[in-house]
């Protein structure tokens, strides 16, 4: 009787185990599903910490965050006035996961409180790599090279397969996730003959694969708007999210959001840091490349597009691309995105208003983003600036390409061409799904996003 009993209860306990891997809707109208342990996690922990248990968390980022400031002294030769800009936006953005408001789960909270850990360190990592290889203004200027291509404009614009056609050329180099993603204290560039084999490439590969953990299918929802992987081609976002977190910024506390959008319009605050050290980071990765090379980068970031006075200060002989779409499809594909990527960090116990704070959140953001495109396209004249529109981009990709390579004063023939028509072969629209997107999931109408976006499809879009 004591066996069986025992027996009895073993296969309720493991039962019990077993359920928190069993996997659950986010919410009724989203398709991510999540563990039974996020779910149990989310129901014990407290989002609202108290004052001790908030102090307890911050010792550490505060620590780092000292460190954080003396390694990038000693790299970039930043002063005080980046210094008070950088420490303006790192505790804006830490009060923004805790403030009253946050849309975060508890569990959420967790997941970016420990983001805000690994970037910190990838931040100290890189500064002192950089005094050790690239100690002078100088030489963190030396990789960047000529004919540089960056990519700018709203999210969901067909940016992204843009950037990843013109990177089948073999005498572009572009960016990887894996690199902007190391974890590795050295911090070391990578020839670009051995990016897809280089061993700390398939350790952010096993990072991405333990997403599993937490959610079965996150990243194949997250596959159909946006390609992510160790060796994937990516935009620059993921190393600008060291400073500025735009991944969960949806979520923010109310506060938070408003303070940021106040930084971001401050013209009193110089917000050059962070492309100071994304051209070092260039810079870095190109003191791998071999040696007389004819490689040219190609950037690409929708988060480019707040911070263009910065990055035309920082690229000044650059083509800059926009690349234009019809905002009843950007903005619902847009928070779709926002949706999917951040499921699992955030707070569905409501979800009608869940869905509304997104909505609203995105559209504001993309009126934002299109203010500041057009504000600067119409008072800049040192850039060759090309605007292409995303249905004929779609239609005629290798005639795009031949006009991007006409601006920036480079050959598109042979190699080039060929390589792109194979990649193009290879990577058809949808090939990871079709993402599911509509404004009424998201309480926005047709005239709210054509009122607020209307300037922008006037100067952009041809009828």
């Amino acid at each position: 009787m004591v066996n069986q009993a025992l027996l009895i209860g073993g296969g309720a306990l493991a039962a019990a185990f077993a359920s928190l891997f069993v996997s659950f809707q986010a919410s009724k109208k989203t398709k991510i599903r999540i563990r039974g342990f996020v779910c149990l996690i989310n129901r014990l922990k407290s989002k609202s910490p108290d004052d001790d248990a908030l102090s307890k968390l911050f010792k550490p980022v505060e620590e780092l965050w000292a460190q954080v400031l003396i390694e990038e002294r000693k790299a970039f030769g930043d002063d005080a006035a980046a210094d008070a800009a950088k420490t303006a936006l790192h505790e804006m953005q830490l009060k923004g996961i805790y403030e009253p408001g946050n849309k975060f789960s508890p569990f959420g909270q967790t997941l970016v409180y420990k983001d805000v850990i690994k970037n910190l360190k990838r931040r100290i990592a890189f500064a002192k790599r950089i005094q050790v290889t690239l100690p002078t203004k100088r030489s963190q200027e030396a990789g960047l090279g000529s004919n540089i291509i960056i990519i700018a404009g709203l999210p969901r614009t067909g940016s992204t397969m843009l950037h990843r056609l013109l990177s089948a050329d073999k005498t572009t180099r572009t960016p990887l996730w894996w690199e902007q993603m190391l974890e590795d204290d050295s911090q070391l560039p990578c020839s670009p003959s051995d990016l897809m084999t280089d061993p700390r490439a398939a350790q952010v590969a096993k990072g991405l694969k333990a997403l599993s953990i937490v959610s079965p299918n996150a990243l194949s929802e997250l596959n159909k708007f946006h390609k992510i992987g160790a060796y994937e081609v990516e935009e620059c976002a993921p190393f600008m999210r060291r400073y500025f977190n735009d991944m969960d910024s949806a979520y923010f506390s109310p506060s938070c959001i408003t303070g940021r959008t106040e930084w971001f319009n401050d013209p009193n605050i110089d917000k050059s840091f962070i492309f100071t050290h994304l051209k070092a980071w260039l810079s870095l990765q190109a003191t791998a490349f071999p040696p007389n090379s004819s490689m040219k980068w190609v950037l690409k970031a929708p988060l480019f597009t707040p911070f263009l006075s910065e990055v035309s200060s920082a690229f000044p002989d650059s083509t800059i691309v926009f690349t234009n779409r019809n905002p009843m499809n950007v903005v619902p594909s847009t928070c779709g995105l926002i949706e999917v990527a951040a499921s699992l960090k955030a707070d569905w116990t409501d979800e009608a208003s869940m869905w509304k704070w997104i909505g609203s959140y995105t559209l504001d953001r993309m009126k934002y983003f299109a203010k500041e495109q057009i504000k600067w396209c119409e008072t800049q004249e040192r850039h060759e600036v090309i605007h292409l529109d995303y249905k004929e981009t779609l239609a005629d990709p290798l005639g795009t390409v031949k006009r991007i390579y006409g601006a920036a004063g480079r050959v598109f023939e042979g190699e080039a061409e060929e390589s792109m028509r194979e990649h193009l072969e290879r990577n058809t629209q949808h090939k990871h799904g079709k993402a599911d997107y509509s404004l009424e999931k998201f309480g926005l109408s047709k005239e709210r996003v054509e009122d607020g976006m209307r300037e922008y499809e006037t100067k952009y879009l041809k009828k």
